[in-house]
């Protein structure tokens, strides 16, 4: 998953939440919860539901704080959105998806998503992260051809 800040357009409850055990794990809440209602246990078990989606210790501290409430998390559809879109921009501008591809899965033109591209800084953060891991991957794959000639020569 994409780093994952609170911004102005987070539900106030989602941003409390997330606030109390992180937005990473707020946003899996509301994906996997949300538009429905949430019966949050008093007591956890490593192997519980929430355990196994947030983490035990997330997981704990949200009990801790929400044990015993039946909450109704916010379905934050519009959000999900918005951070799909961010991570096919940066696919597009990390060269890792074809503004054709990132068109369609959009549902938009191809012209679209180029203005876009151009005219904001919507998924740049995220592109360099992606540019970086690739260099770094390529980086660790050179050492190791390099250890591997040396070790034959």
């Amino acid at each position: 998953m994409p780093a994952v800040r609170v911004t102005a357009d987070w539900p106030d409850q989602l941003a409390d939440i997330a606030e109390l055990i992180g937005a990473p794990a707020a946003l899996t809440l509301a994906r996997a919860y949300g538009g429905g209602y949430l019966r949050v246990p008093l007591r956890l078990s490593e192997d519980h539901r929430l355990s196994q989606l947030i983490g035990h210790e997330a997981a704990a501290t949200f009990c801790h704080h929400y044990g015993g409430e039946r909450l109704q998390l916010p379905l934050a559809a519009a959000l999900n959105r918005r951070m799909a879109r961010e991570e096919l921009l940066a696919e597009v501008r990390a060269r890792r998806l074809s503004i054709s591809a990132a068109a369609r899965q959009l549902g938009m033109t191809a012209r679209a998503i180029r203005r876009i591209v151009r005219q904001t800084n919507e998924g740049a953060a995220r592109a360099r992260r992606l540019r970086a891991e690739a260099r770094d991957a390529q980086r660790a794959q050179q050492i190791d051809l390099e250890d591997w000639l040396r070790q034959q020569g």
